[in-house]
């Protein structure tokens, strides 16, 4: 069996076209073919995406088909039951009355454990309410038979209420936050009814969209390790899934134990939510059926949005670090509420075994474990905020264009208010790795060596999963505007795009009518090139040559472009060494060079221009234009295009080492500030280097006591700057002039001294 994970075949059509072609996703089928974060963004019926606000205060009973719930059973009017729970309080459900007193009944299945405010029945306003009722509530908790064994669909109600001579066409039940668990089903019981009384709604007032829910489909995980930094028992997903299905009924569990000693042994919980939400509450549920536990004891909640350290490790905010006490023992749950904030994971730390407790109560495993051990049993863990997701990213399947080909522009529509941000980023490759996956009949991963040995009636597929290969460029930067040129490395035969949906306000969030990639057929099937020399001093300016050389097979170009954050300034042209007449054009990031002939296919193209460079690392493009095509071009990837030149690079350097301030200079020693504009004030050049962000410049201008008369500040980015003091208003002498910045590395600073003389 072969599967292509995330690989989209384009029709052979599209690839046979010399012409522009144009990859689009504009419906719900194009979407289809991405990795979508499932619940957190939707497909608009005009074929667009949008996210899914997380709602605070919710009623859970309209939604509950989502989660595979709704009305469990009528005992009549079945087609009229569904509209108790469509949020339409104009229509509803009434019995029919052929019941026996006690018969008439409607039951809803929430289809997740739903933690809950209070529960309300509407009743229709014309016509008397049930004059006498019950309504029961279940966990989800199921019935057991004398030998323990649950019941299938027989679930205890331990929560009863019943309502006498009863007028009112709205009862509430108020739930305690401190003391009632979540509840998964809601039965009505009328005793006692007018033969038009009609129940309009079940109200189920919950706290909110739980983010846990569905976070596997979203593109996130669940991860238990017990025995952190020691014997690291990762417990495998199938028995984490009772922590996150919803369901009370289910809980989490390890199937192992590590041994128990004298030596302390943590765990942790870790869930990821497959997108970045604005949290303020998260509720562990331990044991909260008919029987109450929570058997944690010292432990931590942290939450993080994602974000790194400069170690790589993620940075963790803590919402709690304590001990549990003994009322949430009795409870069975636990509510931590926090400042809302973006949280991608959550993360429960807690104490497995205390060595020391061990060690106090003398050893012996059967003496302690109970008193020393803390198994953190689960049975869900809820998680509630609002707003719209802070950080939804989605990518598309591996598109794959049957052959080489020229990706040229990335175009999109969308709505984007302040405050948001849409992200599209790119990455390409020539080739994929195959890897093959064993499996035993009832679909469980084994080894080659295990699957080997297996009589061949227990011996599942052999699948060949394809992903990207190690060809495959990084992803790009983010476009910057639609109609942008297409950022990652072509002609390549596979591409991947990437879809961001950002906002740094919950209210709001943006979102994407269409996505589209143009690509034509290459100029060149390869094209390379390499820049000499490859290492200067920060902004001098230098001579440099760029060669070129594409493929024998290469029909051919006659224009090539020169771009860099160190803008070249054109010098000449060469064509198999010798020089020629070429029309150079500036252009925003470089220039433009018309060659006076077609390069042939293999022959060397060289171009010498001049640069100051700034940054360590900077990257000289250079892309293929056609006179025939205009429009089309095509990016020339880093490679050995000339053997008498080292390097085979793109990508300028500085030494190592180099400062950050360099070729601080002043225009004159001395300021006469008299307004003759003869040194009236002093200008101080420099060229600020290695600068990835732009950075505070700090000029500060000291007398020899060490006061400070003068001081300003700007944003600089890597290149040459110019500062200037006019001097003014001081007394004659000498001072001294500082310039600081705070670089990416490292900060610096340096000093000068002017004198003033009127």
């Amino acid at each position: 069996m072969l599967i292509l994970l995330g690989l989209l075949p384009l029709t052979p059509p599209a690839i046979r076209d010399a012409g522009a072609q144009v990859l689009r996703f504009d419906s719900e089928a194009s979407w289809q073919q991405w990795q979508l974060p499932a619940g957190a963004l939707e497909i608009t019926p005009s074929g667009g995406l949008v996210a899914v606000r997380l709602r605070k205060d919710i009623n859970a009973a309209v939604n509950s088909a989502q989660f595979d719930g709704g009305v469990l059973q009528a005992s009549s009017n079945r087609q009229m039951a569904d509209l108790a729970i469509d949020g339409d309080p104009a229509t509803g459900w009434r019995p029919d009355g052929t019941e026996r007193t006690g018969e008439a009944v409607l039951e809803i299945n929430l289809g997740r454990a739903v933690s809950t405010n209070s529960v309300t029945l509407v009743f229709a306003e014309d016509a008397p309410p049930f004059e006498l009722f019950e309504v029961l509530m279940s966990t989800g908790e199921p019935q057991v038979d004398i030998v323990g064994n649950p019941l299938p669909g027989v679930v205890v109600y331990r929560m009863q209420h019943r309502f006498k001579e009863n007028s009112r066409h709205e009862v509430t039940i108020e739930f305690d936050p401190l003391k009632d668990p979540p509840i998964q089903y809601v039965r009505v019981v009328p005793l006692i009814y007018h033969p038009d009384a009609r129940l309009t709604e079940i109200q189920v007032n919950g706290f909110g969209d739980n983010a846990v829910l569905g976070l596997i489909p979203r593109g996130g995980s669940a991860n238990v390790v017990v025995g952190l930094g020691r014997i690291e028992l990762d417990v495998p997903l199938g028995n984490v899934v009772g922590l996150i299905d919803g369901a009370m009924a289910t809980r989490m569990y390890y199937g192992a134990t590590p041994g128990r000693g004298v030596e302390d042994i943590d765990a942790h919980i870790v869930l990821d939510l497959g997108a970045v939400y604005w949290l303020d509450h998260v509720r562990l549920i331990g044991e909260a059926m008919g029987f109450r536990r929570f058997s944690f004891k010292d432990y931590s909640l942290l939450t993080s949005d994602g974000s790194l350290a400069p170690d790589g490790t993620l940075i963790w905010d803590r919402q709690f670090n304590g001990r549990a006490t003994d009322s949430d023992n009795r409870r069975g749950f636990v509510d931590h509420f926090f400042q809302r904030r973006p949280v991608r994971l959550v993360r429960l730390l807690w104490k497995f075994w205390d060595g020391a407790c061990a060690v106090a109560l003398g050893g012996g495993q059967r003496a302690t474990s109970v008193a020393c051990s803390a198994r953190g049993t689960m049975q869900e863990m809820q998680a509630f905020g609002g707003g719209f997701p802070r950080d939804l990213r989605m990518q598309s399947q591996i598109l794959d264009l049957g052959q080489r080909r020229n990706f040229s522009i990335v175009e999109w529509q969308g709505e984007v208010p302040a405050g948001t941000r849409l992200e599209i980023r790119s990455r390409t490759g020539g080739g994929l790795v195959e890897r093959y996956v064993f499996l035993d009949r009832n679909g469980k991963q084994v080894t080659e060596r295990a699957w080997g040995r297996l009589i061949p009636s227990f011996r599942g597929p052999i699948d060949t999963l394809q992903s990207v290969g190690g060809d495959w460029s990084p992803w790009s930067t983010a476009y910057a505007r639609s109609g942008d040129r297409f950022l990652s490395p072509a002609p390549r035969r596979y591409a991947q795009l990437q879809v961001g949906l950002l906002t740094d306000d919950p209210e709001v969030a943006p979102s994407l009518d269409w996505l589209q990639v143009t690509h034509t057929s290459p100029l060149a099937l390869t094209a390379v090139g390499e820049v000499f020399p490859t290492q200067v001093r920060v902004g001098v300016e230098q001579e440099f040559s760029y060669f070129v050389r594409t493929d024998n097979s290469s029909a051919g170009f006659d224009a090539l472009a020169v771009e860099a954050t160190a803008p070249p300034t054109f010098l000449e042209a060469h064509m198999s060494g010798e020089p020629v007449e070429a029309a150079a054009k500036v252009t925003t990031d470089g220039f433009r060079v018309t060659l006076p002939r077609r390069a042939r296919g293999g022959e060397l193209v060289e171009l010498r221009f001049s640069s100051a460079v700034f940054l360590h690392g900077t990257r000289f493009e250079a892309f293929l234009e056609d006179s025939r095509s205009p429009g089309d071009r095509q990016r020339v990837d880093a490679g050995d295009a000339s053997p008498d030149v080292p390097g085979n690079t793109n990508v300028v350097g500085l030494p190592v080492g180099e400062r950050v301030l360099a070729n601080v200079t002043l225009s004159t020693p001395v300021v006469t500030p008299n307004g003759d504009a003869v040194n009236d004030e002093l200008r101080v050049e420099v060229d600020v280097a290695n600068l990835l962000v732009a950075r505070p410049l700090v000029l500060r201008v000291f007398d020899l006591g060490g006061r400070i008369v003068h001081q300003q500040q700007r944003h600089i980015e890597a290149g040459r700057e110019r500062i200037s003091w006019q001097a003014r208003g001081v007394a004659p002498g000498v001072y001294v002039v500082e310039l600081s910045v705070a670089g990416d590395a490292r900060s610096e600073t340096v000093r000068r001294t002017v004198a003033v003389v009127y």
